[in-house]
């Protein structure tokens, strides 16, 4: 019986170690774009205008990369965003005008946009890869 017992306690032990990694990796990730925005020093801008359609590549719950044919967008939501995740629904956005994307008040994926940085190409595949690097 004894063996039984420390055995259970063991692998509850590994499994509750193993869902903290998983946790802290997540915030260790939005640590890593945010430094990376300190240490890039990120112009910040209050809306995005484009005429042709806006693609999204996802870095993490909180962050993704815009882009349409010329320019590249790091935005980062007010809360995580589940909806980025194939779910089958569909949120609709929040615009006030058709070619404009504001942060703090227009959303993308059904998520309120908190801040918009510009970025350059090279830098945007810099954050996809540290994105996927965790």
């Amino acid at each position: 019986m004894a063996k039984f017992l420390t055995i259970l306690l063991a692998a509850l032990a590994v499994g509750c170690a193993g869902g903290d990694t998983k946790e802290a990796s997540v915030l260790e990730q939005n640590d890593a774009i945010d430094d990376f925005i300190k240490v890039a020093e990120l112009p910040a801008t209050d809306d995005i205008r484009t005429g042709t359609q806006v693609h999204h590549t996802r870095i993490t719950d909180h962050y993704i990369i815009l882009h349409d044919s010329k320019k590249y967008w790091l935005t980062k939501y007010r809360r995580k965003c589940h909806e980025l995740r194939d779910t089958g629904q569909v949120t609709p956005d929040v615009r006030h005008q058709r070619n404009l994307i504001r942060a703090r008040f227009d959303t993308y994926r059904g998520c309120r946009i908190d801040k918009i940085y510009e970025v350059s190409e090279g830098q945007a595949e810099e954050l996809i890869e540290l994105g996927n690097s965790w």
